[in-house]
């Protein structure tokens, strides 16, 4: 709503919708330097450090052939220890909080700090450009609530509980894409998408 929180939004996406078109390589060679920087900086974190010691990555000396070194991890790895042993403590109070629905038993609770949000959006706002090869549609955001990555985007959310409740709601989101003469986008969980079409 503030206008100057949409700056580093469209400078954001318009670096992305240049970079979508460099040579394959160049594309490779940011991946890897921007991996290893996240590696460096997560070293110094308690649990990711202990994670790269017992699979002995040198954050230092991070190369692409240690991608696959690094350990698989389950949700369990993370409910069984403290928020602040895998996150950096300064940016909990910055960050929103998120969890799963619990479909597994589990419900996992994770957060998102602002620069997340922030690409997030626009690699959104990328995604619905390219959808419409160029031009903006509307969007029918078709979840349970509301996802991360439409903070800038206009769109509409249609409430659909889980898979099977896209039957009992059909005719609903009919009136409201026909409601929308020069097209739509549906965006949701590809179960959901799958059930609906």
């Amino acid at each position: 709503r503030e206008p100057f929180r949409r700056i580093p939004f469209y400078l954001d996406v318009y670096a992305l919708n240049k970079s979508q078109y460099w040579p394959r390589e160049e594309i490779r060679k940011l991946g890897i330097e921007r991996f290893a920087e996240t590696v460096k900086h997560a070293s110094s974190i308690p649990f990711w450090k202990e994670r790269f010691a017992k699979a002995g990555i040198d954050p230092n000396n991070f190369g692409e052939s240690d991608i696959a070194r690094i350990p698989i991890l389950t949700k369990k790895d993370f409910q069984d220890r403290d928020v602040s042993e895998y996150t950096v403590p300064e940016l909990l109070p910055k960050s929103r909080k998120y969890s799963t629905s619990g479909s597994t038993g589990r419900p996992f609770t994770f957060y998102h700090d602002e620069p997340y949000e922030l690409r997030s959006s626009t690699m959104s706002e990328r995604q619905f450009r390219a959808a419409g090869d160029g031009k903006r549609f509307p969007v029918v955001l078709i979840r349970g609530r509301s996802h991360v990555g439409f903070d800038y985007a206009p769109h509409h959310f249609f409430f659909l509980q889980g898979y099977n409740s896209g039957r009992h709601r059909i005719r609903d989101l009919e009136k409201l894409v026909s409601s929308f003469s020069n097209g739509v986008i549906l965006y949701g969980v590809g179960s959901s998408l799958l059930e609906l079409s």
